[in-house]
């Protein structure tokens, strides 16, 4: 076998950082280094003991490696990935809650409960013999649909910038949803027009004395991502909030 001449150097020489971008996927960045020979098993082992990933090359006239770093590494800024959605939910509410309940009046609900409680016969008509009736049989909740925002940030496992912990459990008004989410907070990707319009059009339902329409913001969940990243979800769940038990955000 023919023996292998060497004419360059043999420590790693670090060649120009290749990025690219776009909003929903983040910084795509490789470092390559090269060296002659087979040189490069000390970098790979430091990547791997930052856990930075890299592809490595190695050949016994001339290795590359080029590590991936996610964020901060390697002195490359870190960026953080955002994704918006609106799902459905789905809640159980009680039938004396329902708008055609507590359009019959606190009097004639009352009568309704007692007969409820009594098992007498009835004497409604309308509305109030339909919730008489469900109550009677046992139904005490319907289904209502309702929206949530999810946001999902992707971040290095470093990065100190994220407002998850803030007004946990507490009530928004869309407008102060909007702007946590928005540009001035310092999203790399703000919550887009279509999502805003999907946010601006949940309906409302009919205002209760002692309750707030909002979005009540959730604990965020924290999970470790692929390439040395977490992922941060925060869900804002629209709906009428009973003030008793939940405060307002600030």
């Amino acid at each position: 076998m023919p023996k292998i001449i060497i004419t360059g150097t043999r420590q790693p020489i670090r060649q120009r950082t290749k990025v690219s971008y776009d909003p929903q996927h983040g910084y795509q960045i490789g470092v390559p280094y090269e060296s002659a020979g087979n040189n490069l098993g000390g970098i790979a082992g430091i990547l791997e003991s930052q856990r930075i990933a890299f592809d490595f090359e190695p050949n016994a006239r001339k290795s590359t490696i080029v590590a991936k770093p996610t964020g901060g590494q390697l002195g490359i800024p870190n960026k953080s990935v955002d994704e918006w959605q609106v799902l459905p939910n789905e809640q159980q509410l009680s039938i004396q809650y329902h708008p055609r309940t507590l359009a019959l009046g606190n009097t004639t609900l009352d009568e309704i409960n007692k007969a409820v409680r009594d098992n007498a016969d009835s004497t409604f008509s309308g509305d109030a013999q339909e919730v008489f009736s469900r109550l009677l049989s046992g139904e005490a909740h319907y289904v209502l649909g309702q929206p949530v925002l999810r946001h999902t940030t992707n971040v290095w496992d470093a990065y100190p910038g994220n407002v998850a912990n803030v007004n946990q459990n507490r009530i928004y008004t869309t407008e102060q949803l909007l702007t946590e989410c928005g540009p001035l907070t310092g999203w790399v990707y703000p919550i887009p027009a279509g999502i805003i319009g999907a946010v601006e059009s949940a309906p409302a339902p009919a205002v209760r004395d002692g309750w707030q329409i909002g979005w009540q913001k959730k604990p965020a969940s924290w999970a470790t991502a692929a390439g040395n990243r977490i992922s941060v979800t925060t869900e804002y769940w629209f709906g009428q909030w009973d003030l008793f038990y939940y405060e307002l955000a600030t």
